[in-house]
């Protein structure tokens, strides 16, 4: 008889599990062993119930899902045996069963749709209801919901972003701002309540900053001398959605439409995500299995919000929140998957924006994406204006200052840190930072790039001196190799090489520009605005109001 061992993973969940079998096992006797692996677990699961697929998906460390993974095959015959569907030597380093918590509903890649119960007794209009429905999922208590950003650079020190700030609080001559808006608390005008959009390319810290704007804002309430700014916003809640990541935009999304899939997703982060500090502890139900809910488009943003108050008032045993900030990012994923979609949600949240009277929570909503153009164009659809912030690139003092932040843990658990001596004195590195040219998500991979190289070294000492010598001896030019093949594989730069020499000699002759311009003379040739959401410019705001 031979034995194999097989590595499964819980759908959703980062680390994986392993179970051995003889190649003569049924399937039947992989739900078995799995369902003995996972106690107490799966406990009240019979192991027939278990739901399996055969994948093969390295094992990175990461949270695998079921809904990203390519034709998995279900494993429904129980008395398949094992070396039919996995052979006598299953790959290494590889995943290769995952399964679906029946706990939870059936997967979107199932044929039936989610009928239980606690789910057909759902009233998606009726707050109270879906609120005791998702008792059930909650998180544990001590475990946090995911983050919009979760990468390398997730702790860097946020720079230059005072100006951003600025515009979001205090809004322009034109546009209201957060403070303006709250003045205006109990007006329907949707002139008054513009949207904000922090609309630029790929890797300029729009996520980061929607993750970092709710403390600034308590922050700044906290110093301002009204009153009531100050208890608006002494209880902050923030709850921050994506289109992309672990939630994907998807024709689900769709089929919902646009106030519904935002009001979806809404209540799946503030009750039900998990963040991947707690690898071990998966969602209990998936947004997925959420969307396949009957009836479940039959939800809106306002419910879902009211929802939320009704969770906080009850648990905290206090008045709803007096604010409530809803971050909505990579809104440029959901217009890939239908624009109309995208023009559903926009009016939703201009609507919200509108509806904060004077006696419920102050919405405070922001869009992030990298479509400007279109967003805009919905927004006068709907009569609703724009509030755009802008976003710098970072100076060569930032990337200075996130430098002097980063920890150098060591392969003994000593934890260092870049000396100054290095970050401002050693040449090859200062022209290296400038090279990069201040764009957020290049920095992160820069550092991590040089940290790579540097802790691969066992012998790094505690004493300064001896320190920058080892940072020196860094081969910083196979950083920036390794960093420019990053770039290419996530930029178009050779789709757009030739608009780059106009837009680059107007950036030196310092030529202002209308960013509905067109970069070529040519007809139908790409705007700045354009060229900018694709990551390869950046516009900041010139002497003149509408040029750049």
């Amino acid at each position: 008889m031979t034995q194999i061992k097989l590595f499964c993973i819980i759908d959703g969940a980062s680390s994986a599990f392993e179970v051995e079998l003889d190649t003569k096992d049924s399937i039947a006797a992989l739900k078995k062993a799995i369902k003995k692996e996972k106690e107490p677990e799966f406990d009240d699961i019979a192991s027939d119930k278990l739901i399996l697929f055969q994948i093969a998906v390295p094992d990175e460390g990461t949270h695998v899902y079921l809904e990203d993974i390519d034709s998995p095959t279900p494993l429904t015959k129980g008395t398949t045996e094992i070396s039919e569907v996995f052979g006598d030597a299953p790959a290494k380093n590889t995943i290769h069963v995952i399964v679906q918590d029946p706990s939870a509903a059936p997967s979107t890649l199932s044929a039936t749709t989610m009928t239980g119960p606690s789910a057909a007794s759902v009233d998606w209009k009726d707050p109270s209801k879906i609120l005791r429905w998702l008792e059930q999922y909650r998180r544990p208590a001590g475990v946090s919901q995911s983050a919009l950003v979760s990468s390398f650079g997730a702790d860097f020190p946020l720079c230059s972003r005072e100006d951003t700030f600025d515009i979001l609080w205090n809004g322009t001559p034109l546009r209201n701002g957060v403070l303006r808006r709250l003045e205006c608390r109990g007006h329907s005008d949707r002139n008054q309540h513009p949207i904000p959009l922090l609309a630029s390319g790929p890797g300029t810290g729009k996520s980061r900053f929607l993750q970092e704007f709710p403390n600034m804002l308590q922050k700044k309430a906290e110093s301002d001398e009204n009153e009531d700014v100050r208890k608006t916003f002494h209880d902050v809640i923030a709850i921050n959605v994506t289109f992309g990541n672990g939630t994907p935009a998807c024709d689900s999304d769709m089929k919902l439409g646009g106030d519904a899939c935002v009001a979806v997703r809404l209540l799946y982060e503030h009750f039900i995500s998990t963040s991947f500090k707690d690898p071990n502890v998966a969602p209990k139900i998936l947004l997925p299995n959420i969307r396949n809910i009957h009836g479940v488009g039959d939800l809106n943003l306002t419910v879902a919000l009211d929802v939320v108050c009704q969770d906080i008032a009850r648990s905290s045993k206090a008045h709803p929140p007096s604010a409530i900030v809803i971050g909505i990012d990579e809104i440029n994923q959901l217009h890939k998957v239908c624009p109309e979609t995208l023009r559903q949600a926009v009016h939703a949240v201009g609507s919200l924006g509108c509806s904060s009277g004077r006696n419920g929570p102050f919405y405070v909503p922001i869009l992030a994406g990298t479509i400007q153009g279109p967003v805009e164009s919905i927004v006068r659809e709907s009569t609703c204006t724009t509030l755009l912030p802008p976003l710098p690139l970072l100076s060569e003092e930032d990337i200075i200052e996130i430098g002097r932040s980063i920890q150098i843990r060591t392969r003994d658990d000593r934890v260092l840190h870049f000396t100054q001596a290095f970050l401002r004195d050693d040449n090859l590195f200062r022209r290296c930072i400038s090279d990069i040219g201040g764009m957020a998500r290049a920095i992160e991979s820069f550092y991590s790039l040089f940290l790579a190289l540097l802790t691969s070294n066992t012998n790094l000492p505690d004493d300064e001196k001896e320190l920058t010598k080892y940072l020196q001896n860094v081969d910083v030019v196979l950083v920036m190799r390794d960093l420019e093949a990053s770039l290419r594989s996530t930029y178009p730069f050779r789709e757009y090489v030739d608009l780059v020499a106009p837009a680059l000699a107007r950036a030196i002759l310092d030529i202002p520009v209308d960013p509905d311009m067109s970069v070529q003379e040519t007809s139908g040739s790409i705007t700045y605005k354009e060229l900018k959401t694709t990551g390869i410019i950046n516009l900041e705001q010139g002497e003149e109001p509408h040029l750049y």
